[in-house]
């Protein structure tokens, strides 16, 4: 007989049913009989005590917050929560009645006011890596009888769905082959990972989420226990792509050099992440998922946040312990597991050049003291950089004790407690990685926390300053932004003229590093800039030695780097996220480019507005637009006045720090035929000026 399921859907005033259309059954088995399709009926629910309507769908039940907010009576995330569903059923004769059970996270089911089911001691979990995570089994006599499912937040989420149907759908509107997702994701890998907004990193995104879309919980198991089949692949293709990662993963972390005052960081799945330090230590954080095991083998130590499936893993136990028990083996530390690294109470412990710190917090109301959290100091003195991992953390605010923090990565939105907007709020981070999202174990729908939910989520959290979400196999390195370069900007004396030569004499300057060779020092082209200011006006002077001064822009135009050469300042209040750019060429001209957030290739970003009194009083030494001389050289002192900075940063003062990267455009070759040159002052990790996370700090005397 064909197996059917029942599944609830509880909506709320403002809620809405998920799914599919009813089929309001289980099983039930008579003594020695075949086990045929049972309904049940006469379905109510109170929430908190109070009335709620009940809808009954196929696939997926519950009350869920992830776009509107929860209405029902007298909720409140800081306390335990119920629902209370009731049905009823009757049986002709005594057997046994089964169903599948899948629930976020803490429900009991009881018969006839009996509990014959229950996952309140240990939480629902997702170790079958199945869409219905238990299966319930118990006695029953002839007659009627009245069945109760109790659920009680876990996650802040309440949902529950009872029933085993044979075979699941695929809500997916646009199938990508095997092919297309790992060439997008590749595309990823090479992109900026700073850059949330950018339009071809999106679109990326958007095929490797129609090939996790295609991906069953099932098979994601399957690929757990080690199935690497093409057949496997070609039938969920986000599979190969993490398949890909773990290989990306594998290939480069042993061979990445970390500079002093940074950290890199690999995602790999969920919550895992793999982290390396200056000293070369490399350890892993809830390291669980396909491969897990050879990731274990590149790490010196690993932290595990609590017992649940997607966190914990014992192939990556096995792996790190094959030496020998726990005494011979590399460490794990954990609040669950007998060893010398049990944290069951916050503990310190040293592994290379990393100090970990541990906690106690709660994974959400019901369950409480479960979650180990932990904040990693990565290498030695002053230039350390500290990062924290939150694991399902439920309330940011025990973690108050950890700030302040370089790095946080934290749990996405979508419930009361694991909210790393919160958490962002307690800790202000420098960065903040928004992770947990695509969590495949987990059934088709808004409980895998999408990209979409960790955009909406970092667009709220204001509080960090920079905010990301990588995608598997991507990696991000972080500096520790009170070690960022600065430079000195002095103060003009009055009646002196901003061109006085004998006043930028005095004043401290930088030379640029030439990104065509590997961020270095060279002597053939050399530039540097200079910094003053008064109370009216910031004051930038460059000098730029160049063989060959070019610059020919038509009389409009707005992108004054593209035609020549060119001096560009990047400014930005420190701890804005808005900046200007600003274009001062070697003709004389001057430009000016608003953007309201990160802007390469962002032109949805990019606004072209008046900035009254920019200057750029330009010497050449040599000859404009003749590359049939050799010049030497052009220099200029650029006005920036202050009230034009204050249409767009009205809060501003002057005199206090701008974030600022310079950067120059020179053309000396172009009538040889070779491309521009590009030198920053920076010395960054990437080319690309609007990286802020590597701008250096100005500072006023």
């Amino acid at each position: 007989m064909k197996k059917r399921c029942l599944a609830i859907v509880l909506v709320i005033a403002g809620g809405a049913a998920l799914w599919g259309a009813p089929r309001r059954v289980c099983l039930f088995t008579p003594a020695g009989g075949e086990s045929r399709a049972l309904a049940i009926d006469g379905w109510s629910a109170k929430a908190n005590g109070e009335p709620v309507p009940l809808t009954v769908g196929e696939y997926r039940c519950g009350f869920h917050r992830f776009n509107e907010g929860w209405t029902f009576p007298g909720y409140d995330p800081r306390r335990r929560n119920e629902v209370v569903m009731t049905g009823s059923f009757e049986v002709p004769e005594d057997g046994e009645v089964s169903a599948g059970l899948s629930g976020d996270w803490f429900y009991d089911l009881a018969l006839d006011g009996k509990t014959v089911f229950s996952t309140g001691s240990g939480g629902n979990g997702t170790s079958e890596y199945g869409y219905w995570n238990k299966t319930a089994k118990f006695p029953v006599s002839a007659g009627r009888h009245t069945l109760t499912v109790t659920l009680r937040n876990g996650m802040g989420g309440l949902m529950f769905a009872l029933g085993k149907p044979e075979t699941r759908p695929v809500f997916v509107k646009e199938p990508v082959s095997v092919e297309d997702a790992l060439a997008a994701a590749r595309r990823i890998w090479a992109s900026d990972v700073y850059e949330r907004n950018n339009a071809k990193r999106r679109a990326d995104m958007a095929v490797v989420q129609r090939a996790i879309d295609m991906t069953s919980g099932a098979d994601f198991g399957k690929a757990v226990r080690g199935d690497r089949s093409a057949e496997l692949f070609a039938k969920a293709p986000a599979l190969a792509v993490i398949d890909a990662a773990v290989d990306r993963i594998l290939a480069e972390v042993p061979a990445a050099k970390v500079a002093k005052g940074t950290v890199a960081v690999w995602y790999y799945y969920d919550m895992g992440h793999v982290v390396k330090t200056p000293g070369g230590t490399v350890f892993g954080i809830d390291i669980s998922g396909p491969r897990d095991a050879e990731i274990a083998d590149i790490l010196d130590f690993a932290l595990v946040t609590h017992n649940h499936g997607d966190h914990a893993s014992d192939r990556v136990l096995r792996a790190m312990q094959k030496k020998g028990g726990f005494a011979n083996g590399k460490p794990v530390v954990s609040s669950f597991m007998y060893s010398p690294w049990n944290a069951r109470t916050p503990k310190t412990y040293t592994f290379g050049d990393c100090t970990v710190e541990t906690g106690v917090t709660d994974h959400n109301a019901y369950w409480t003291e479960s979650m180990t959290p932990y904040k990693v100091t990565c290498g030695r003195g002053a230039d350390a950089v500290t990062l924290l991992h939150a694991g399902d953390g439920w309330d940011g605010a025990q973690l108050a004790r950890f700030a302040p923090v370089d790095v946080a990565i934290c749990h996405v939105w979508p419930f009361d407690g694991h909210n790393a907007e919160k958490t962002a709020s307690v800790l202000k981070p420098d960065l903040l990685a928004v992770s947990h999202a695509q969590e495949m174990s987990h059934g088709f729908g808004p409980g895998r926390w999408d990209w979409a939910a960790c955009e909406e989520e970092a667009r709220r959290a204001t509080a960090a300053g920079t905010v990301i979400y990588p995608v598997w196999g991507e990696k991000f390195v972080w500096r520790k932004q009170s070690l960022k370069p600065s430079l000195l900007a002095k103060e003009l004396p009055a009646g002196t003229a901003a061109a006085d030569p004998a006043f930028w004499a005095g004043v401290p300057g930088a030379r640029l590093m030439d990104m065509r060779e590997k961020y270095v020092f060279r002597g053939d082209f050399p530039q540097t800039v200079k910094f003053a200011w008064d109370a009216q006006n910031l004051y930038f002077r460059y000098e730029v030695k160049d063989d060959d001064i070019f610059h020919a822009a038509p009389e409009k135009c707005s992108n004054l780097y593209a035609f020549g050469d060119t001096m560009e300042l990047f400014l930005q209040p420190d701890g804005a996220r808005a900046y200007w750019e600003f274009h001062f060429a070697a003709s004389g001209r001057a430009g000016a480019i608003w953007f309201p957030s990160r802007g390469k290739r962002m032109p949805e970003h990019v606004r072209y507005l008046p900035f009254d009194g920019l200057a750029n009083a330009v010497a050449v030494d040599g000859t404009l637009n003749d590359d049939k001389d050799r010049d030497e050289g052009w220099s200029g002192v650029c006005t920036i006045p202050w009230k034009s900075i204050q249409m767009k940063f009205p809060a501003f003062k002057p005199g206090t720090p701008l974030r600022i990267q310079a950067t120059g455009v020179v053309y000396s070759r172009y009538a040889r035929g070779e491309e521009k040159q590009q030198l920053f002052h920076t010395p960054g990790l990437v080319c690309d000026p609007h990286t802020m996370e590597d701008w250096c700090v100005l500072r006023f005397e």
